[in-house]
């Protein structure tokens, strides 16, 4: 037997989207005797040297000039034909098996595709062992690309019109993913996963009809956003977004009015706004975490730290301030400008206030005076405002920093 060494190698890509075979050269491979494959106009058999998941590759050049490579997968035995374009290395039709029984060439078609001029896929086919139709798809004129993968149960010989979609994958023309439509087993759709600008990407969730939107979720841009919508389908009854600065909840009522928001800021302050029947903000709770008492149920407790109340035009009119779940100070304002005119209040053990200093439009004060009794006025706010909501928080990615890009509290 003559051997020679040569500069030669072969490595093919078996994946179903791969777009390409790329030669390798391996001055170790082995070149088998010429007598091989008499029978063709020219064959050669290749053997690596190194471990590749090809076993042998068999070369031959047809009549019409293609060139035709049949590989023997060493790990599988699976073995597949591919065809390139004339005198270029373009890869025209590619058809791979599955492990040959004993006594046959191969076993059953696993895949087959084709490409077209400028190597980029045009046409496939896979298929499972027991020869179903798994997935195919399709070059459009627009350059798009549309692929379908198909639930088991369909035999060979059935009606392709009883096939069941479980998805439909469209690409464009750099073969970049930009929809895919999940399917159920009976013909409803359940999700959409959509592409848009940039690394935007957009996930909505149906209810069973395949109509109702159940969940909408968008990503990308240093952003999540996400809403859960009420049993209809089109109004929205929480929807969060969380950024590098927090996150941000809203709950809405069935008529889209807004009954609380919660914001996570980087502080780790929380602030809910408790909103009217009309959806109008009525106060603002600050909450803080108090890190020197115990933990209750491995949390530490809210602590409030003060409230703003909101007038008619929604604008905050007054400021209570707490320390120790006490109420300390209230400040009513006269401006547009939380730094403008004003009055603040220093507030009693009783809630009564014990003196006051006013602060004129450019933030000058009168030294403060005391309150005679005369004056005296109840400053402790509605007790349902102290209240913090019980709210169900709707649970985002592990990965994603509720209070966004915290520096005192970092890893929390």
């Amino acid at each position: 037997m003559r051997k020679s060494l040569i500069l030669v190698g072969i490595v093919v890509a078996g994946a179903l989207a791969s777009a390409a075979a790329m030669l390798y050269p391996n001055d170790n491979s082995t070149v088998l005797p010429d007598n091989f494959g008499l029978s063709q106009a020219s064959s050669r058999l290749y053997l690596p040297a190194k471990p590749r998941k090809e076993e042998r590759i068999l070369s031959r050049v047809n009549a019409d000039g293609n060139t035709v490579d049949e590989v023997l997968m060493r790990d599988t035995g699976v073995t597949k034909t591919i065809i390139y374009f004339q005198q270029t290395n373009v890869i025209r039709h590619v058809i791979a098996y599955y492990k040959a029984a004993p006594g046959q060439e191969h076993g059953p078609v696993m895949y087959e595709k084709k490409h077209d001029e400028s190597n980029h896929l045009s046409w496939e086919q896979r298929f499972r062992l027991d020869g179903s139709l798994e997935a195919d798809g399709q070059l459009n004129p627009d350059g798009s690309y549309v692929r379908h993968l198909y639930y088991a149960g369909a035999v060979p010989s059935a009606d392709r019109r009883a096939l069941v979609v479980s998805s439909e994958q469209t690409f464009d023309k750099w073969f970049h993913p930009t929809r895919v439509v999940d399917y159920r087993p009976d013909g409803t759709k359940s999700l959409v996963h959509t592409w848009g600008d940039g690394l935007d990407e957009m996930f909505d969730n149906y209810a069973a009809d395949g109509q109702t939107l159940l969940t909408h979720v968008k990503t990308g841009r240093g952003t999540y956003y996400t809403a859960i919508y009420y049993p209809d389908g089109q109004n929205i009854k929480v929807e969060a977004l969380n950024t590098y600065q927090g996150t941000t909840y809203q709950w809405y009522r069935p008529d889209h009015t807004l009954q609380y928001k919660l914001t996570l800021t980087p502080s780790h302050v929380d602030a809910i706004v408790i909103a009217d029947t009309a959806g109008k903000p009525i106060v603002r709770q600050y909450w803080y975490r108090d890190f020197s008492a115990p933990k209750v149920n491995g949390e530490y407790q809210q602590m409030i730290s003060y409230l703003e109340r909101f007038n008619t035009e929604g604008n905050i009119d007054r400021r209570y301030d707490y320390t120790d779940r006490l109420l300390v100070s209230v400040t009513d304002y006269y401006g547009d400008t939380i730094l403008g005119a004003r009055k603040l209040y220093t507030i009693g053990m009783d809630g009564y206030p014990t003196a006051v200093k006013t602060y004129d439009e450019n933030d000058k004060d009168d030294g403060g005076k005391p309150v005679s009794k005369d004056e005296h006025v109840s400053f402790i706010p509605n007790a349902s405002w102290t209240l913090r909501p019980v709210l169900d928080v709707p649970k985002l990615p592990d990965n994603v920093n509720l209070y966004g890009q915290s520096y005192m509290f970092m890893g929390r």
